[in-house]
């Protein structure tokens, strides 16, 4: 399952909106995801298939702070953890541009050697 246009849910720490602050609340954002095709557009050069990305329309978007934070989508009201928070635009969280995770079923080799 590559998850695109699926609703997925980010959360963490970091800022809720560009020039913000860390205030220690816990934040959530639910935002589509989109596919590796439509996200290279932003970052070229840099999406690779190890990487699934969420759409930042409308200045929703993970945020300074956020990085490896979760990404998970529920099925069956079970949450499954598809990403783990990485980068987003330099121009800000709220620009529109997408966010970029780490694909968790990119790794999950490596994840179960280590369990």
């Amino acid at each position: 399952n590559n998850f695109n246009g699926a609703t997925a849910t980010a959360s963490g720490f970091g800022l809720s909106r560009d020039g913000g602050s860390v205030d220690g609340n816990l934040r959530h954002v639910d935002l589509p995801v989109i596919t590796n095709a439509v996200c290279t557009v932003s970052f070229p050069g840099i999406i690779q298939s190890t990487n699934i990305c969420t759409s930042g329309a409308n200045g929703r978007s993970t945020c300074q702070g956020d990085s490896g934070g979760p990404l998970v989508v529920t099925s069956n009201n079970r949450r499954i953890l598809i990403g783990v928070t990485s980068f987003g635009s330099a121009r800000g969280c709220q620009v529109g541009s997408p966010a970029a995770f780490a694909r968790v079923t990119a790794f999950i080799s490596w994840i179960n050697q280590r369990l």
